[in-house]
């Protein structure tokens, strides 16, 4: 038994649970079940003083109206090297497995509820904060204008991942330059909304009747800014679930070009590539998402649509 599952034990030993039902792992760490209402999360490393401005801003956001539930940290504490919390327990299955298992003839509902979700996230108002992110971190960026945080933004993931994207991206410098000038034509000025930013498919939990119940990971992703990056992004991030078809994508994308103009579909391809440009450091720790990252910067249909 290595150290940290040791210090897991004695940390869920001190709560008097003996048998340990792992609901959850991922890259933060890993989720326990506590109580009907509890869960007790251990993070393969955390930091206290991150966790509490997240346990800040959610307390300030849960007081806007949503539909669905999203995390509460009730407790922060740390055993030895580890830090846990405890939360809400969120009920509901992932939005991966709810479409996976559900019949075909529900799966354009389920894309629509999905959609929809993120919709409403955009309509928390957040003008009470400067652009950027508002959860204060080692890598919190914010501005007086969008472009302002987006560009440096950009030029910080791109520090953390240029020698990957150097060789795995084809003419990746003048790509930069024309991404740069095609934001700038596309995003102007903006509201400052609330953006989850990592709204994705394991991040967005549905009860049986595959209603969104929950959004998880609240983060040093999350934004105050454009709402289209939510919008327009939740569908983006999607061409990285295989499983989709292109039928069931392009309807989703005509779907939203219904509420919001032709306009979203420059928006979803825009933010294909901001974030294909965002999360291309995960080469060492998630190859699935730099692959995709790396496919959609070598997309030569994608790119020769705008630039």
């Amino acid at each position: 038994m290595d150290t940290n599952q040791q210090t897991i034990d004695v940390i869920l030993n001190g709560f008097g649970i003996e048998e340990k039902k792992l609901l959850g792992q991922g890259g933060e760490g890993y989720v326990y079940d506590y109580t009907i209402y509890e869960v007790i999360k251990v993070f393969k490393e955390g930091d206290i003083s991150y966790l509490q401005a997240i346990q800040n801003f959610l307390i300030s956001i849960s007081k806007k109206e949503l539909p669905f539930a999203i995390p509460s940290i009730l407790e922060i504490d740390e055993y030895k090297h580890l830090v846990y919390t405890i939360e809400k327990k969120l009920t509901g299955v992932t939005f991966r497995q709810t479409f996976l298992e559900a019949k075909e003839a529900d799966k354009k509902r389920l894309l629509r509820n999905y959609w929809e979700a993120a919709c409403k996230l955009s309509t928390i108002d957040l003008s009470e904060y400067p652009y950027g992110q508002p959860i204060q971190s080692s890598e919190q960026i914010q501005s007086d204008i969008w472009m302002g945080y987006l560009e440096a933004k950009l030029e910080q993931k791109l520090h953390m991942a240029s020698s990957d994207i150097a060789q795995d991206v084809h003419d990746y410098k003048t790509k930069i330059v024309r991404f740069k000038q095609f934001m700038k034509m596309q995003l102007d000025g903006t509201e400052k909304k609330l953006v989850h930013a990592d709204y994705y498919i394991d991040n967005v939990l549905m009860d049986s009747t595959g209603t969104v119940s929950a959004v998880l990971d609240f983060g040093v992703h999350t934004v105050v800014g454009d709402l289209m990056m939510d919008i327009a992004g939740s569908i983006a991030v999607l061409t990285q679930f295989q499983d989709i078809t292109k039928a069931q994508m392009q309807y989703l994308r005509d779907y939203a070009e219904n509420k919001y103009g032709e306009t979203i579909q420059i928006k979803i391809d825009l933010y294909i590539l901001y974030f294909s440009f965002y999360f291309a450091y995960t080469k060492a720790t998630d190859r699935g998402t730099y692959d995709w990252c790396i496919e959609q910067l070598n997309n030569r249909a994608l790119w020769s649509k705008y630039l």
